[in-house]
């Protein structure tokens, strides 16, 4: 299975009325910030400078929209075979 990932926030605001799973997960460093966040098979990634005030409010737009949709985190990843070791 693929997913398609765009960087685009409000092209992928539209696939995620439709899906039952809901999935994100934030990886900070330092200053920057990579968002990533799965609706069926479209991805959003996004990397943020939150000391660029522009795009620390699109961060946090983002971040409300997470919320609001009722996205669900992720912690880690792991292979099925791996999960109860």
């Amino acid at each position: 299975m693929v997913v398609y990932v765009i960087d685009d926030w409000e092209i992928f605001k539209d696939s995620v009325a439709t899906c039952r799973y809901k999935l994100y997960r934030v990886k900070e460093l330092g200053n920057l910030v990579i968002v990533q966040a799965k609706a069926g098979r479209i991805g959003f990634e996004k990397q943020f400078n939150l000391t660029n005030p522009k795009e620390k409010e699109e961060y946090d737009k983002v971040m409300e929209d997470i919320r609001t949709w009722g996205f669900v985190e992720v912690k880690k990843v792991v292979d099925d075979d791996q999960f109860f070791y």
